[in-house]
């Protein structure tokens, strides 16, 4: 039931869309992607294994992993110990934040799967991603991308909002000190 609650929630904020057996064949190329449920402290997702080999190739080894964005998680705790006053803050619905990433159209074939609501006498139907999901090497990459590319560009911020970004931020979660309450609550507004 909770998977079948999972896959729901997919394909009911858009995030996967069910397509018609014409689609299927106009695609040059397309891969399929098993998934399973994961529960991590309390929190069911849908992981998609990208990594299943399919003929001695997996789909993870012809994406580009692309570079790491972020600084290192050792950075960011070395910086967060720096000053008296902590400063720490998570990104709502940054643990979807691969969700947040929409996909052009001419990659969803590359990333389908197939889904029978659970139900043995049912044909599986087909559907594709619109979004980044979660197993594929290159969704870290591109998302932490978006969200620097997003705040940099859209925002148009101050240098130490992008700073901020740059360097205080370890995948969703923003840790940083300061030397005074007054810092701390100008950088907190």
């Amino acid at each position: 039931a909770a998977y079948r609650g999972e896959m729901n929630k997919l394909k009911e904020a858009g995030y996967a869309h069910v397509i018609s057996p014409d689609q299927v064949d106009q695609a040059e190329e397309s891969w399929y992607i098993p998934h399973h449920m994961t529960q991590h402290n309390g929190k069911n997702r849908v992981v998609f294994n990208c990594s299943f080999q399919h003929g001695g190739k997996n789909l993870n080894q012809l994406l580009l992993p692309g570079p790491t964005l972020g600084p290192s998680l050792m950075s960011v705790l070395l910086r967060f110990r720096e000053h008296t006053i902590a400063l720490s803050s998570d990104v709502r619905g940054m643990c979807n934040r691969y969700h947040q990433v929409r996909l052009l159209p001419t990659g969803r074939p590359l990333l389908r799967f197939l889904w029978r609501d659970l139900n043995r006498n049912q044909s599986p139907q087909v559907y594709e991603c619109q979004v980044l999901p979660f197993g594929t090497t290159c969704s870290p990459c591109c998302a932490t991308f978006t969200l620097q590319k997003h705040v940099i560009d859209l925002t148009q911020p101050a240098e130490d909002v992008r700073e901020s970004i740059e360097k205080y931020f370890y995948v969703d979660n923003f840790l940083q000190s300061f030397s005074s309450e007054e810092e701390t609550s100008a950088h907190a507004a």
